[in-house]
């Protein structure tokens, strides 16, 4: 087997796996919400899913690419992809909430939290590291010059 299509495979099939958990993760309650002292409702951890599985399958679609032809070029354009596609969902997201309430995070939304940066830093960061260090490891390393031997050549005069 050709060790780069198995370390991209395994990239993509990781990046999956957590975004997998990542989805069922936010059907879990995700926080409280009190105003005044007075408990108000219970939110999930993602309100909308459905946003959420659009953002997960632009994410992902670019590793179907990768699986087929396994390519240090297409692994990297996936992390450039990845980082546009993370600042669009940035600005498209950023809400400062309303101020009128206090609320307290529960457990699944830090899991989600965490899930979501380990999937980002996987694609940004680890996908181009793993594919420098594969390509640094397999180069076409150019031959030192040798010398020309020296040899004693004994002759009688």
């Amino acid at each position: 087997m050709d060790p780069l299509r198995t370390l991209l495979r395994a990239l993509i099939a990781i990046a999956a796996t957590i975004a997998a958990m990542a989805f069922v993760f936010c059907f879990f309650p995700g926080m409280e919400v009190y105003r005044r002292e007075v408990f108000i409702e219970t939110r999930p951890v993602v309100e909308h899913w459905n946003w959420l599985l659009g953002i997960l399958v632009i994410y992902l679609a670019p590793g179907a690419i990768v699986w087929q032809k396994p390519r240090i070029a297409f692994a990297l354009l996936w992390s450039m992809w990845t980082i546009a596609v993370t600042v669009l969902v940035f600005v498209a997201t950023f809400d400062l909430g309303d101020w009128s309430v206090h609320t307290i995070v529960l457990w699944p939304q830090a899991v989600f939290g965490y899930l979501m940066f380990a999937l980002v830093f996987l694609l940004i960061a680890v996908v181009p590291i793993a594919c420098g260090v594969y390509w640094w490891a397999t180069r076409d390393r150019v031959p030192y010059p040798t010398l020309p031997v020296a040899r004693l050549v004994k002759t009688r005069a």
